[in-house]
């Protein structure tokens, strides 16, 4: 084009024709994309994190598009300025299509290299004293809007974002609004109806725009990029006034308005409150989005009568939600509907992972919603119906303590409900539905039978325990789709018959088995071992419930784009204090590996890995600072507990992973809290990153922060999740305060700025604290694990 500038105009209306093909055909920025950008709206998972993948090349092209018509723009400018007028024709043909993008986080630098060449090009109209000026205005701002019309998703900027957002904040400063405004006054009204966001003063939306873009550059400044981190964070948003800024957003864009308080965390209350009888008034409007369901339940409903229908045709939240609205909390029969509509809409399989909290709901099921709901379910998913009548096994009987050491079992008051549900699932079953059912139940029945069976030899040897657990596995026949509980994706194919472990216990007598498995059902797919731990007498529920919100928080910051390590592997409670244990392959207990080998984690590392300088060392070393920074967050949020070196496992991949989850929230060992600290960082910790001031300690400290700002947005679906669970008897639980901590740990009432600090604090707590190292003793003095 540059040699050729007689062929520029040409190229140029060929560019923004086979761009428009681009939309006709779904390409690249137009592709149909069905997942969703909030994590609860997918599919909960218990597997490893995994690496976030990069941008998917087809979503590149249109930037690197837009990129390159910029840079022309540019230099069109000393050709032909009638060039300005294609540029702008191909502005408004994308923002007159934008409603066929599906918007995600990993579009930002798109987003923001478009609004540069739209700001560019309404500029140079401007100084052309061109008509189509303010139609290059409106087409920017509802660029803008669209973006910000985006429900906010902390992940990971580009090179070169904040040199392009730092240029798009000061265009959008430079707008001559009066100016503006005074054309716009002069346009007849049929044309000006078409102006939507400059029907209110300018002023008030390039305000909105502005603070929406410092927002932007604020959260830029705490995440932080290379050599761009000089950004200086916003300090507060408390000043803003949100009343009025609230009311433009919605007239300019509703969904802007109703994502603002996720936006703007420690100014949540005060924006809602400003929301919701906009939503109201304003209901047709809102049923498309599911984030104004929250403002408008903590309203009085019974005050708009009219309004309440419309709650029948609201957009679907997540399941968690729609399960949460189902409490008494809730009793509201417009709101109980709502909620049943939803959990109908979901896959079987998202709800799925949500079992434990659907069967608490039955406790205040008073017009049997959540047990019509569960049957239909039951009948369409074999596997559903497995799983739930296991965990309703689980919730028969509750623990009541009768002196210091001694406890019984007493029915639960749900119980007479869960034995009537099982009853009716269970004789519903017919032809090969029943016959499946029958022989997953005996097998695992045989499996776990094998605990009972081991009681007379609990005092005997581990040689002599080993070989009744072998013996009776060589009698257990592996039939066609049996499956373990853990594991419902596949199924059994064989069993190692002398594969049998038993496990350290005083009174019970846990044990271990490994099984073949394949996952795919067809021809030549793999067969891998997988071992399983299989506990008697006690009670798995909490773990389950631990390792839900391990996997929550996996989900979230696998959206978010976060490189860090998170392992929730599966724990299902069959029956009263019983239970079946997913074992994290490939790895060794920190205590196992002080008995066994070396009791220095560096010096294991460099036994392990080669020396610290080595390419297998390092890549070890950053495992282990991501898992280290992830389970840091997940210990200080659910107040986890008991970290003695028997339950903190080390995978070959050097990645720490923590298990047995006994005492969580308002339980320790005890009833003593000899673990002070917001989290286990002891001195061997630190000097496997290489010590506070080393390049590893300042990525955990990064990544640590960046958990915590990535969870606090879904702080609401976190507690919704837990709060199901306050009446299921788990000792865990002590009323209500139980739940106000959870949610206080969550520092809602902070900006991110102050949020992003508070958490360094938590860190510079954790650093080396003597109150680890004194469990660590005493756990060292009680059952001999070395520290």
């Amino acid at each position: 084009m540059s040699a050729r500038p007689d062929l520029n105009s040409r190229i140029l209306y060929e560019l923004v024709s086979v761009w428009e093909s681009t939309i006709y055909q779904k390409k690249g920025l137009y592709e149909v994309d069905y997942s969703s950008a909030d994590p609860f709206m997918n599919k909960m998972t218990y597997t490893p994190s995994k690496k976030p993948e990069a941008s998917h090349e087809s979503l590149l092209v249109h930037c690197r598009w837009i990129q390159f018509l910029t840079s022309r723009f540019k230099s069109t400018l000393w050709y032909k300025k009638e060039h300005v007028k294609i540029f702008a024709k191909f502005i408004q043909i994308a923002v007159g299509n934008l409603n066929l993008v599906k918007l995600t986080p990993a579009l930002r630098k798109t987003v923001f290299c478009f609004l540069e060449l739209a700001i560019l090009v309404a500029n140079e109209l401007d100084s052309q004293s061109d008509s189509l000026w303010l139609f290059s205005l409106e087409s920017l701002f509802k660029l803008a809007f669209k973006w910000y019309s985006l429900t906010p998703m902390w992940s990971n900027y580009q090179d070169g974002e904040y040199k392009t957002m730092v240029a798009v904040r000061a265009a959008f400063q430079a707008i001559n609004v009066e100016k503006a405004n005074t054309l716009f006054s002069t346009l007849p009204d049929r044309v000006f109806s078409h102006f939507k966001p400059m029907k209110r003063d300018l002023s008030d939306v390039k305000s909105l725009v502005l603070l929406l873009l410092d927002n932007e550059l604020a959260r830029f400044a705490l995440w932080g990029v290379g050599g761009e981190k000089n950004a200086e964070a916003h300090s507060t948003w408390k000043d803003v006034k949100w009343a009025q800024i609230v009311r433009v957003a919605w007239f300019v864009h509703p969904m802007v308005a109703l994502n603002l308080p996720r936006r703007f965390m420690g100014c949540t209350d005060t924006i809602e409150a400003e929301l919701a009888p906009l939503i109201l008034q304003h209901a047709l409007v809102s049923v498309n989005s599911a984030a104004s369901i929250g403002p408008l339940l903590k309203t009085n409903l019974d005050r708009y009568a009219n309004e309440q229908r419309f709650l029948l045709y609201w957009s679907e939240v997540s399941p968690i939600s729609a399960i949460s609205y189902l409490s008494p909390e809730y009793n509201h029969p417009w709101i109980l509907q709502y909620a049943f509509r939803v959990l109908e809409y979901h896959p079987v399989e998202k709800v799925f992972f949500y079992i434990p909290q659907m069967v608490q709901a039955l406790r205040h099921d008073l017009n049997g919603y959540v047990e019509h709901f569960i049957l239909k379910t039951a009948k369409t998913s074999q596997l559903f119906a497995h799983q739930i009548i296991w965990n309703m096994n689980a919730n028969m009987f509750i623990v009541v303590k009768v002196k210091k050491h001694e406890e019984r079992l007493d029915p639960d008051p749900l119980k007479p409900t869960l034995d009537k549900i099982i009853k009716k699932i269970t004789t519903s079953l017919s032809g090969e539905d029943r016959e499946f059912y029958e022989r997953e139940f005996k097998f695992f029945a045989e499996v776990t039978g094998i605990s009972g069976k081991l009681k007379p030899y609990i005092k005997k040897s581990k040689a002599e325990k080993k070989k009744k657990i072998d013996e009776e596995m060589r009698d257990i026949k592996v039939e066609v789709g049996v499956y373990l509980p853990s594991n419902p994706e596949s199924t059994v194919v064989d069993i190692d018959r002398d594969s049998g472990r038993p496990l350290q216990s005083h009174a019970k007598a846990p044990f271990m088995a490994t099984f073949e498995v394949k996952k795919d059902e067809s021809e030549g797919s793999d067969v891998v071992r997988q071992s399983a731990i299989f506990k008697v007498g006690d009670d798995c529920r909490q773990d389950v419930l631990a390792l839900q919100l391990i996997s929550i928080f996996k989900n979230i910051v696998e959206r978010a784009g976060l490189d860090v390590y998170l392992y929730p592997y599966r724990v299902v409670a069959t029956d009263c204090g019983c239970g079946v244990i997913e074992v994290i392959p490939r790895s060794i207990s920190r205590d196992m590996m002080g008995r066994e080998k070396v009791n220095s984690l560096p010096n294991y590392f460099a036994e392990k890995y080669g020396s610290k300088d080595s390419f297998e060392f390092k890549k070890a070393q950053e495992a282990f600072v991501r898992s280290l920074a992830a389970y840091s967050v997940v210990l200080y949020l659910v107040s986890i507990k008991d970290r003695h070196n028997g339950n903190i496992m080390f995978d070959d991949d050097g990645h720490t992973v923590h298990i047995d989850f006994g005492f969580i929230l308002d339980i320790a060992p005890g009833g003593i809290e000899f673990e002070a600290s917001p989290f286990k960082l002891t001195t061997e910790f630190i000097e496997l990153m290489g010590g506070d001031a080393s390049a590893s300690y300042k990525l955990f400290s990064e990544l640590v922060v960046k958990t915590f700002l990535a969870l606090r947005p879904f702080a609401d679906e976190i507690v919704q999740m837990v709060a199901l669970m306050l009446e299921s008897g788990l000792p865990c639980f002590k009323g209500e305060g139980t739940i106000k901590k959870l949610r206080g740990k969550f520092m809602l009432e902070l900006d991110d700025k102050k949020a992003a600090e508070f958490m360094l604090q938590q860190i510079q707590k954790s650093h080396e604290n003597k109150f680890s190292r004194l469990y660590d003793r005493f756990q060292n003095i009680q059952n001999g694990i070395p520290f």
